[in-house]
């Protein structure tokens, strides 16, 4: 299982041998201003520099702090991030009705399966069918699927059985310092 991480985090590789992923993640909410910024919506230069550093290793990640009425304005603001190729990520799915609605709206490269959903999974086979559900619809759509807060041997093998490929939690790694 690949560790996905924000900057903050260490990572893992697969097979457990720990390392530095290449994978970054910033989180922001629909309706927040850094998102305006990174699309290039405050301040000259700004926007262009946010782009510059580019990859399909990098991601924006959408939190539901806010509630979403209208999709159009995230949508605008996340074009250009999406035509650079930064990935778009859809944090808590499972926790309830407006992650999935996000999913559904933003057309996100990575789903992130809510760590209520992940707590204990190996032993409520509600959760984990719910999981296999969402790995199989991320499958079918060509998304990523990651699992938030995985703290047991026994939660990372039931998700790696399921077939979810990436993940961050202690049992993984402990977050640790920028350098």
């Amino acid at each position: 299982m690949h560790l996905y991480h924000r900057r903050d985090e260490p990572s893992a590789r697969p097979g457990g041998s720990s390392g530095e992923s290449d994978d970054v993640s910033s989180d922001l909410g629909p309706g927040h201003r850094d998102a305006a910024l990174a699309a290039g919506r405050r301040g000259p230069g700004r926007g262009r520099a946010f782009r510059s550093h580019a990859t399909d290793r990098l991601a924006v990640e959408i939190t539901e702090h806010t509630q979403v009425e209208d999709y159009a304005r995230p949508t605008e603001v996340l074009r250009p991030l999406r035509r650079a190729g930064i990935r778009l990520s859809v944090d808590d799915a499972g926790a309830g009705y407006a992650s999935f609605r996000h999913i559904l709206r933003l057309r996100p490269g990575i789903i992130k399966l809510d760590i209520g959903l992940v707590r204990a999974i190996g032993t409520d086979p509600v959760k984990a069918a719910l999981a296999r559900s969402i790995e199989d619809f991320a499958r079918q759509v060509d998304a990523r699927l990651a699992a938030e807060g995985i703290e047991t041997g026994a939660e990372l093998a039931c998700l790696a059985e399921i077939g979810v490929a990436y993940g961050q939690g202690f049992h993984l790694a402990r977050p640790a310092d920028l350098p």
